[in-house]
């Protein structure tokens, strides 16, 4: 949750920047560049990318393990929702989706035949 910050501050560092110059530093820091000036502002002050007058900071990103505001989760694996099987890891690698989803398609014809694309599984 973002603090509030105080309303002027916010709005003297709404004046020094334009909303396409506040939602560029905003993916620049991995955060999501929607909103209103106000939350813009209030996320880049609460990461620190902007001082206490609106100036950036130029703090180090880094990788995106040792920044703190980021989540870095698991990457999709594409499993069944029935048993463990998952696709192979050689297809998960960025370019072979149509490969990752016909393996999976595959499944469950050949373990769950008629399961395909229902809702439900051992998650719910």
């Amino acid at each position: 949750m973002i603090p509030d910050f105080p309303t002027e501050q916010i709005l003297a560092i709404e004046a020094k920047w334009s909303r396409k110059d506040l939602q560029r530093m905003a993916d620049e820091y991995m955060l999501a560049p929607r909103g209103d000036k106000e939350l813009l502002v209030s996320k880049l002050l609460y990461v620190g990318a902007l001082d206490e007058t609106g100036e950036p900071t130029g703090l180090p990103l880094g990788e995106p393990a040792e920044v703190p505001y980021v989540i870095v989760g698991n990457p999709k694996k594409f499993c069944c929702k029935y048993s463990d099987w998952c696709a192979p890891p050689e297809l998960l690698e960025k370019g072979k989706f149509l490969e990752r989803i016909s393996a999976l398609r595959r499944h469950y014809q050949e373990a769950h035949p008629g399961e395909w694309g229902k809702a439900g599984g051992r998650n719910e």
